[in-house]
């Protein structure tokens, strides 16, 4: 923390992550033998981030963010198999307060995955692209009371870093409404809410979704 309006942040990421495929193939004619194959794919990498968060004035907040993910090492069962460049991510985002009911905030993020195409192409990938999202939300609170059910909206659009095919970038636009309720002199609350998210890249490739979410917390 810098003072009263400013806050300086920092943190360290540690990436993982594994895939694991198996194959089986039965052949109907019984000269051709039955087999099964298994690979297991791992990542490792450690990133760093860096925030600044304040208040410039009474009613406004901003926030900004830096992110290096360096690289990631890539191991095939067991046996090293090289390293894949990983984005840096930008960001900024502000929060406006003009009333006691009602908070209106919005951010971007722009996202360089540009650096991990060549890495993806050698490995019979499609490739990858620069990304960036932009997202705009707000919650309108029935009076400020704590235990009220406030109404809560959003609506999201990017592009999307990795393609199903050759061809135009993937975008994505999402629209959510929610609410949630406030209970134990406000250390505890439940939240729920619903959103629609549609996918595009170009008239061949396209998928529509519900997705509904719920969460619980708890603070001493």
């Amino acid at each position: 923390m810098i003072n009263r309006r400013w806050a300086v942040g920092g943190a360290i990421h540690l990436i993982t992550g594994s895939t694991r495929n198996r194959i089986r193939r039965v052949f109907e004619d019984s000269l051709f033998q039955s087999f099964r194959d298994s690979t297991e794919i791992s990542f490792d990498g450690v990133g760093f981030s860096l925030s600044l968060m304040g208040d410039l004035t009474r009613t406004l907040s901003v926030a900004l963010l830096l992110r290096s993910d360096g690289n990631a090492n890539v191991t095939i069962d067991s046996t090293p198999a090289g390293q894949i460049d990983l984005p840096f991510t930008v960001g900024a985002g502000l929060m406006w307060k003009p009333s006691r009911v009602l908070t209106i905030g919005g951010q971007g993020t722009y996202q360089t995955w540009s650096a991990v195409n060549s890495d993806l192409l050698q490995r019979g990938g499609v490739g990858a692209s620069n990304s960036f999202q932009l997202s705009f939300g707000g919650e309108w609170g029935w009076g400020g009371s704590p235990t009220a059910l406030p109404v809560r909206f959003g609506v999201r659009y990017g592009t999307l870093p990795f393609s199903l095919v050759e061809g135009p970038q993937p975008t994505e636009i999402a629209v959510s409404l929610g609410t949630g309720l406030r209970f134990g002199s406000g250390k505890a609350s439940f939240d729920v809410a619903g959103e629609y998210v549609k996918r595009d890249q170009g008239p061949d490739w396209r998928e529509t979704s519900w997705l509904l979410s719920a969460g619980v917390e708890i603070r001493p």
